[in-house]
């Protein structure tokens, strides 16, 4: 019977190993390989998250952006018809009491004069006609449901109207 020794076993063992280290290092290798391809992979999957949520952020944006912008346009707008309501109710009341100062006028008979013939060749002769009213001047004439109300309250509201219309168009 033979007996071997170890050194008999060497060039296998060194065999087993250099095959053990090479299918070590190929499994090192492949798992490397595949780690990187993971994180390429999770790398490219967070940069497009991250891109859409900057689009989606930028969206959002944008939406606040508008809805703001909105929101002081029409509180612009709302500023802007305030101030004119404002400033054509004091015209208008400042018209008012200035045309009703009219009355005290030496020649506020022929004013009335006027206004009744005005309305006369509008109505017909026969319409009935109420000289200087107590609320509002001028003259107020009636014939067959039609009505002509050239009070000096009315004129003044009507010019004053007329020229709010006018201030309109040219700040459009």
């Amino acid at each position: 019977m033979s007996t071997n020794s170890l050194e008999d076993y060497a060039p296998l063992d060194d065999a087993l190993c250099r095959a053990a280290a090479a299918r070590a290092s190929a499994l090192v290798a492949h798992a490397q390989h595949d780690a990187d391809e993971r994180v390429a992979a999770a790398r490219a999957e967070a940069d497009a998250l991250v891109l859409a949520a900057s689009r989606e952020g930028a969206v959002r944006a944008d939406l606040a952006f508008a809805r703001e912008r909105s929101i002081v346009r029409r509180d612009a707008a709302a500023t802007v018809l305030d101030a004119k309501r404002v400033s054509f109710d004091e015209l208008r009341e400042r018209c008012r009491a200035a045309v009703l100062e009219l009355r005290t006028a030496p020649d506020y008979p022929e004013l009335l004069d006027g206004l009744e013939a005005r309305a006369r060749a509008q109505l017909g002769s026969a319409a009935d006609v109420t000289r200087d009213p107590a609320q509002g001047g001028g003259i107020v004439a009636r014939a067959e449901g039609q009505r002509v109300d050239d009070t000096l309250v009315a004129l003044a509201d009507r010019a004053v109207a007329d020229l709010a219309a006018r201030l309109d168009e040219a700040w459009r």
